[in-house]
């Protein structure tokens, strides 16, 4: 897994997401990482976003992040979160516009 993953919001951002950063993932959603990946529900994959920001020290606050996250740019963060912490590609299903489509969720 690389260290940081560097991603656009209002300006070049880094995420990380270590042992620790994984494990408040699951306490905050109350399931395995590897079920939010398949579920890919929108809550949940904010959730990740904020707490790989934070845990690369990004100074972001929720509030903030609801206004820089939007469709065109979930479409290219999330796989690449999949890829950095599984270490093998998200699957992408170009016939499907839905972040579900994005992550090889319900496949």
């Amino acid at each position: 897994m690389r260290n940081y993953i560097t991603i656009t919001l209002d300006k070049e951002r880094k995420l990380r997401y270590s042992f620790r950063v994984i494990k408040q993932i699951e306490d905050r959603l109350q399931k395995p990482f590897t079920r939010v990946v398949q579920d890919g529900y929108l809550g949940d994959w904010f959730t990740v976003i904020l707490l790989g920001l934070q845990g690369a020290g990004e100074k972001v606050t929720e509030k903030q992040l609801d206004e820089l996250l939007d469709f065109d740019n979930l479409g290219e963060i999330i796989p690449s979160i999949v890829e950095a912490i599984t270490g093998r590609p998200a699957k992408v299903d170009k016939s499907d516009d839905s972040p579900n489509a994005e992550t090889g969720a319900g496949s």
